[in-house]
């Protein structure tokens, strides 16, 4: 249990529900204002996943370098990670939602923990983040 319970995964957890926190109010906010799903949903990932790369860089993985050579491949990297995971939840609500009429909130709920989380911690720990 130790193994995966340790000071990595619990910050990341608490980041994540940070994040998830502002993606998630922002999308409720925009979906209830009348911009449609996958607007709504851009809107939020764009803002959560700024937040996150300084959060994860910062307090989850300890990339502590700033200089533009470490922070550049960094932002990149991440950005595209993250780009991807959007990619593939924006699919998941497209048909979720718009195709099979289920629940929008419930349904990012879902979405999000299954695809951004998941896949977002495995990608940041070992292509974004890495320790060399």
């Amino acid at each position: 249990m130790r193994k995966y319970l340790n000071r990595e995964t619990v910050s990341y957890l608490t980041v994540g529900i940070c994040t998830t926190t502002l993606a998630w109010g922002l999308f409720a906010l925009l979906s209830h204002s009348g911009l449609g799903t996958v607007a709504a949903n851009n809107v939020a990932n764009a803002a959560a996943v700024l937040f996150a790369f300084a959060a994860n860089k910062i307090i989850v993985f300890r990339s502590s370098s700033w200089a533009a050579k470490k922070v550049l491949p960094e932002m990149l990297k991440f950005f595209a990670a993250r780009l991807l995971t959007h990619v593939l939840e924006t699919a998941a609500l497209y048909i979720l939602v718009d195709v099979w009429e289920l629940p929008a909130f419930i349904m990012k709920g879902l979405t999000m923990c299954f695809i951004q989380v998941l896949g977002n911690y495995a990608l940041g720990k070992w292509v974004v983040f890495v320790k060399k």
